[in-house]
């Protein structure tokens, strides 16, 4: 559970998503029967195979060609006041207002308020959102949704012996909670091993301690919804999955591989990832550290 998501890269992917062609065409009578695409992916799966072979581009700084200079003031001497300008009057006695220290908790289950128009002007009303109550509930990927059930995801729970047994340490996951967080919430669940990578939507992806006491606790905390893993489903592009259904001309023999973006949940700096995906089946390329991604070929199969 280390993948966050799989892109299809190169122009089909684009053509796709925005609808230009459509992933499977019928054929008619005298038309060939090769997928239109299959030479732009086979060269696209040719440019991950020569960045494989190639390794990682090393980057080395290039020198500056310019010159160090002293600093110069921003003020100049010779500059007069404009007319009219005078000097700040004396003020008087300084008045210190005390700030409260308390965290300030932001419910998602409240709704926002929003304009609703008063003759000729936008008036802030009372007025709530049409959102749907629980649509903050939802675990949201371009490839599809679902509202998980409160507490610790079922499949994550079964999984936790045999992960352990890998010799692992933790597992990637989501972490749905009914607040937003702010330094003290954070701070709790670190204190449980939670590690924090990012939000993803009204998620957040995180990093779990591979022992159900822990997870437990995370889920009993009272900001806490749901602990979990996205469906495998949702982690495909929607440009992806029909060129892997059934029936679909890519997948019957005219391509035999794919070239896709896969983007992990974490930093792989000592390539345990990549070697995990080439166990799978995967022909790696190059690694974007900003992206958490791997540029890489696999069989459409």
């Amino acid at each position: 559970m280390f993948i966050y998501r799989i892109i299809l890269r190169t122009l089909v992917g684009l053509l796709l998503v925005y609808g230009v062609v459509s992933a499977v065409e019928p054929i008619s009578d005298g038309q060939s029967a090769s997928w239109p695409y299959a030479e732009l992916m086979g060269q696209a799966v040719q440019e991950v195979l020569q960045e494989a072979s190639s390794g990682t581009e090393e980057r080395v700084p290039v020198p500056s060609t310019a010159t160090e200079t002293a600093p110069s003031s921003l003020a100049s001497p010779n500059v007069s006041p404009p007319p009219g300008a005078q000097n700040h009057a004396p003020q008087g006695a300084v008045t210190i207002v005390p700030i409260s220290n308390q965290e300030t908790f932001y419910d998602r289950k409240a709704l926002k308020p929003v304009p609703v128009k008063s003759g000729d002007y936008l008036s802030n009303s009372p007025a709530q959102a049409s959102t749907a109550v629980d649509a903050w509930r939802q675990v949201n990927f371009v490839g599809g949704a679902f509202t998980p059930s409160p507490g610790v995801d079922p499949t994550m729970s079964a999984e936790l012996p045999a992960l352990r047994a890998t010799g692992r340490s933790g597992v990637y996951g989501f972490i749905l909670t009914n607040e937003y967080l702010n330094e003290k919430t954070q701070r709790e669940l670190e204190r449980l091993g939670v590690v924090l990578l990012g939000p993803h939507g009204n998620l957040y992806k995180v990093r779990f301690p591979l022992d159900m006491p822990s997870l437990n606790a995370i889920e009993q905390l009272p900001f806490v919804e749901w602990i979990g893993y996205s469906r495998h489903e949702q982690k495909l592009d929607p440009a992806l999955q029909p060129l892997l259904q059934p029936g679909a001309d890519v997948s019957s023999g005219e391509v035999g591989q794919l070239p896709v973006v896969i983007n992990l949940f974490d930093d792989d700096p000592d390539q345990t990832f990549k070697a995990r995906l080439e166990q799978a089946g995967a022909i790696v390329g190059r690694y974007d550290a900003e992206l958490h991604a791997y540029y890489s070929g696999v069989y459409s199969s």
